[in-house]
C-alpha cells in the first residue's frame, strides 16, 4: 500500500516485504501484484505515488544491476537486467544460476489474475505442457507425484524435457480450468505458453520414445534448464493434488491464481504453495570443515549438515540448533552468514546457504564430533588441502575399512548448494602445501593397516626455497635409515631432511592411529606435528599423541 511505501526506509536491507519476484540469471520483469491492484482499483496513475518513493526501490535494486520502471495494465512493473546479486555471486560464477532455477522462464504473473488471459492462453494451439505423472497415493485414496516425462534425443542419446501440445492431450474444459500456468517459455524471443499437467494415463507407451522418470534421481544428469522447468512442474502438481480439501473446514478446494492458490468453496479459505525453508551450513574450524553421513545416504558420500527451520526461529537460529544437534559442535551464532540459496522441488523447499564457525576446544585442537546416531551416521572434520585434492586433482579418497566398508568418499554433485560451498570454501586459503612449487609430493604416505611401522618425519625443498613437510611410514622397514633411504630414492633430486623419527600403531582396521617412540640414530620427531600431518590426510582415522615415558 500507499502507506507502507511512505514508511519504509532507504536503508532496509532487503525488499522481500514488497513482494518481489526476481530472476537472477535473464533479464526478467519483476512485479508488485498487490500494489499494483492497489492502484489499480483506486485509479491512481503509478507515477504520481511512486515518485517521491522511486529512489528508495532504486537504491534497493542498485547493487544487483540496472533497473527500468514502466506502467502496465496489472500497475508498477520493474525491469531489472543484469542481476547481481552479491549473495549469489559468493557461490555462482557471472552469468551461472543455481540448479533448479527456470532462469530462461518468463513467469507472467499478471495471467493468474487475468482469467481471460487465461483462457486465452490455454486454448490456444502454440500451448504446451509438462507431464508430470500422477499414481495413488497410500490406501488408495489419494494421489502423488511419481515422475516427470523426459525423451531421449535419438541423436545425441541424451535425455532431456518433452513437451506436448495441449490440444493432443484432449483436456475437457474443466482440466484445462485446473492445470497450473508456468509462464512463457524462451522469454523474451517468443511467448510460447508453457502449462503443467498432472497425467494418470500411460503416455509413453503411445507416443514418443521417452518415459515417466523419478526426478530426484534424473535431474543431476539434465541439463540445468530442463531440470528445473521439470522441477516447478513436478512441484506445483505435487501441491495441487496435496490441497484438494481445506485443512479448516474439510471442504473440497478450487483452482485460483492460474494453479498458484487454491480456495475452499465452504469456508473460502484460501491456500497457496507451500515452501518449506531449509538451512544447509559449512561449518569450520580453521582449515577444517565439517563433513556428515546420514543413515539413508549410499556408502561413502558424505555432506554439509543441513535441516528445516522451525515454528518461530530465525534461520540463523536454526543453523546454530541443528549443527548441535546432528554433531554436537556450538556454532559462534555472531559468525553465521547467509551466502546464497537454491531450490529444491523435492517437493517444496527452498535451500539456505550459510557459513559458521566453531571455536576450538580449551586446548586448541577441533571441537569433538558426537553425531547424534538417529539421523546423522557419522561426522567428521576434514582439512581444507584433503577436500581440494579431491575436487580439483580428481583424487580417489577411500574410507578405512572399518567405516562403511571402505567404501569411496563422495559429495553431492555439482546440482547442489553443497558442492558449491564446499568447492568456494576449498580454493580459498594457501595452505603450506599450495605454495610448494616442486613436483607434487603426497604429505603422507604410509599402509593404513592394521600393526606396527616405523616412521619418519621428513621436510623436502623445492628450486625456489619452498619447504614441506611429510611423514614417511613403512611397516617392512627394519630401521628409521631404511625409510629415509627409499624416501631420497623415490624423490630425487629434491634435498630431504629428516627431521627425527618415532612409531606408528594402527588398529580397528583404520579405526584409530597412535604416534609414539623415537629413532636411536635419528632421535624424536616432533609427534605433534606428525600427528597434525596425519589428521590433514587420515580424516576418518583417530590419531592420538602417546606421550613417551
Amino acid at each position: 500500500s500507499h502507506a507502507s511505501l511512505a514508511q519504509a526506509q532507504p536503508n532496509l536491507p532487503s525488499v522481500s516485504s514488497m513482494v518481489f519476484k526476481t530472476c537472477s540469471h535473464l533479464p526478467n520483469v519483476v512485479s508488485c501484484p498487490k500494489i499494483a491492484k492497489s492502484f489499480v482499483r483506486q485509479k491512481t496513475t503509478i507515477p504520481r505515488i511512486m515518485t517521491h518513493r522511486l529512489s528508495f526501490i532504486t537504491s534497493a535494486f542498485s547493487r544487483c544491476g540496472r533497473l527500468c520502471v514502466r506502467s502496465s495494465r496489472r500497475g508498477l512493473e520493474l525491469r531489472v537486467s543484469a542481476m547481481n546479486s552479491s549473495l549469489q555471486h559468493a557461490l555462482y560464477a557471472d552469468g551461472e544460476a543455481p540448479f533448479y532455477v527456470p532462469c530462461a522462464l518468463d513467469r507472467a504473473s499478471s495471467v493468474r489474475y487475468d482469467a481471460d488471459q487465461f483462457n486465452q492462453l490455454v486454448s490456444s494451439p502454440q500451448a504446451r505442457a509438462i507431464l508430470v505423472k500422477v499414481g495413488t497415493g497410500r490406501g488408495g485414496k489419494s494421489q502423488r507425484v511419481e515422475g516427470v516425462y523426459i525423451e531421449e534425443a535419438s541423436s545425441s542419446q541424451q535425455i532431456g524435457l518433452a513437451t506436448m501440445l495441449i490440444e493432443e492431450l484432449q483436456l475437457s474444459p474443466e482440466q484445462l480450468a485446473q492445470i497450473p500456468f508456468l509462464g512463457f517459455v524462451n522469454y523474451p524471443t517468443s511467448k510460447t505458453p508453457l502449462f503443467a499437467v498432472g497425467w494418470e494415463g500411460d503416455w509413453e507407451e503411445k507416443h514418443g520414445n521417452g518415459q515417466f522418470q523419478e526426478l530426484r534421481a534424473v535431474g543431476p544428469l539434465l541439463p540445468a534448464e530442463d531440470a528445473a522447468m521439470l522441477g516447478l512442474a513436478q512441484s506445483l502438481v505435487s501441491w495441487n493434488l496435496s490441497q484438494k480439501f481445506c485443512g479448516s473446514c474439510g471442504g473440497e478446494t478450487f483452482v485460483t491464481r492460474a494453479g498458484y492458490g487454491r480456495a475452499c468453496g465452504t469456508c473460502s479459505t484460501r491456500f497457496y504453495p507451500r515452501l518449506d525453508p531449509a538451512i544447509i551450513v559449512l561449518v569450520t574450524c580453521g582449515d577444517y570443515c565439517l563433513l556428515g553421513h546420514q543413515k539413508k545416504w549410499v556408502d561413502g558420500r558424505y555432506s554439509l549438515l543441513a535441516g528445516f527451520a522451525e515454528v518461530c526461529e530465525t534461520l540463523e537460529m536454526a543453523v546454530c540448533r541443528e549443527v548441535f544437534e546432528e554433531s554436537g559442535v556450538a556454532v559462534d551464532a555472531s559468525s553465521v552468514l547467509c551466502v546464497g540459496s537454491q531450490p529444491w522441488p523435492f517437493p517444496s523447499s527452498l535451500m539456505m546457504g550459510f557459513t559458521g564457525s566453531a571455536p576450538p576446544a580449551a586446548d586448541g585442537s577441533l571441537p569433538a564430533v558426537t553425531p547424534d546416531l538417529e539421523e546423522i551416521a557419522d561426522a567428521r572434520w576434514v582439512h581444507r588441502s584433503w577436500l581440494a585434492a579431491y575436487l580439483t586433482q580428481g583424487a580417489q579418497h577411500k574410507l578405512p575399512p572399518y567405516l562403511q566398508g571402505g567404501a569411496q568418499f563422495s559429495i553431492p554433485g555439482g546440482y547442489s548448494i553443497a558442492n558449491n560451498l564446499l568447492k568456494r570454501w576449498a580454493s580459498q586459503g594457501r595452505t603450506e602445501e599450495e605454495s610448494w612449487q616442486g613436483p607434487a609430493v603426497p604429505q603422507v604416505q604410509i599402509t593404513l593397516q592394521d600393526g606396527h611401522m616405523k616412521y619418519m618425519l621428513l621436510r623436502i625443498v623445492d628450486d625456489s626455497g619452498n619447504e614441506q613437510n611429510i611423514v614417511r611410514g613403512d611397516m617392512r622397514a627394519g630401521y628409521h635409515r631404511d625409510v629415509l633411504a627409499h624416501t631420497e630414492r623415490e624423490l630425487a633430486p629434491l634435498q630431504v631432511t629428516q627431521c627425527g623419527g618415532g612409531s606408528l600403531e594402527i588398529g580397528g582396521e583404520g579405526e584409530w592411529l597412535n604416534v609414539f617412540g623415537s629413532s636411536s640414530q635419528f632421535g624424536e620427531a616432533d609427534h605433534v606435528l606428525t600427528a597434525q600431518l596425519l589428521r590433514q590426510a587420515l580424516p576418518f582415522t583417530f590419531i592420538k599423541v602417546l606421550q613417551t615415558s
